[in-house]
C-alpha cells in the first residue's frame, strides 16, 4: 500500500491497520519470543501511530517503516520500564508438540540449543539482530531491508554478514 512520491492522500487509519498490522505482529513477535506481548506491543504500536496519525505525512517516507520504528520503540520502552532484557525463552511449541515421540533428555537438549540461539541473537548489536531477524524470520530481501532501514542495499548485506559471522563465532565458541 506504498503511496506514489509526491503523494499527498492518506490512506485510512483502519487500511494501515489491516496492511501492516500482521507485518508489525511478526516483527515483534520475533523481537519478544512471546505471542502474547507480541499483541500487546502491536497493540500499543497501533495506539501510539493513531495519537501521531494527524502529523503522518506519506510523501516523507515508508509506512511500513514508520510502523516499524513506532514497533521498536514500543518494544524498548517495554523492556525498559520492566527493567529487565528479555533473554527468557519460552518453551519451543514444535518441540511440546513432540515430545510424546522425543525422549525427555532429546527435547531438553534441543530446547537448550533454542535457548543458545537466542541468547547469541540478544547478543548481536541491535542493528544486526535487526537485520537478520527481518531477513531470516520475515523472509524480506536485502533490498526490502534497505528500504525499510533507510541504508544502501550493499550496507545492508555487509551488516547481515557480518551478524552471521559472529552469531556462527559465537554458537561455536558456546559448543566447546
Amino acid at each position: 500500500m506504498q503511496l506514489k512520491p509526491g503523494a499527498t492522500e492518506r490512506p485510512s487509519f483502519r487500511r494501515l491497520y489491516e496492511t501492516y498490522g500482521p507485518d508489525v505482529f511478526a516483527h515483534l513477535v520475533l523481537r519478544t519470543r512471546d505471542r502474547a506481548l507480541g499483541e500487546d506491543l502491536t497493540a500499543e504500536t497501533f495506539e501510539r501511530a493513531l495519537r501521531a496519525y494527524p502529523r503522518f505525512e506519506p510523501q516523507r517516507g515508508r509506512t511500513r517503516a514508520w510502523l516499524l520504528r513506532i514497533a521498536d520503540s514500543a518494544y524498548a520502552d517495554h523492556f525498559r520500564r520492566a527493567q529487565r532484557r528479555p533473554l527468557t525463552v519460552p518453551a519451543d511449541p514444535d518441540i511440546t508438540a513432540r515430545s510424546s515421540m522425543l525422549s525427555a533428555e532429546a527435547a531438553a537438549l534441543r530446547q537448550a540449543e533454542v535457548t543458545r540461539i537466542y541468547a547469541a541473537l540478544d547478543a548481536l548489536p541491535s542493528l544486526q539482530r535487526t537485520v537478520v531477524l527481518m531477513r531470516l524470520g520475515q523472509s524480506l530481501s536485502h533490498a526490502d531491508i534497505a528500504r525499510l532501514l533507510d541504508r544502501k542495499e550493499g550496507a545492508v548485506r555487509m551488516i547481515y554478514s557480518r551478524a552471521l559471522a559472529r552469531l556462527r563465532d559465537t554458537l561455536k565458541d558456546g559448543s566447546r
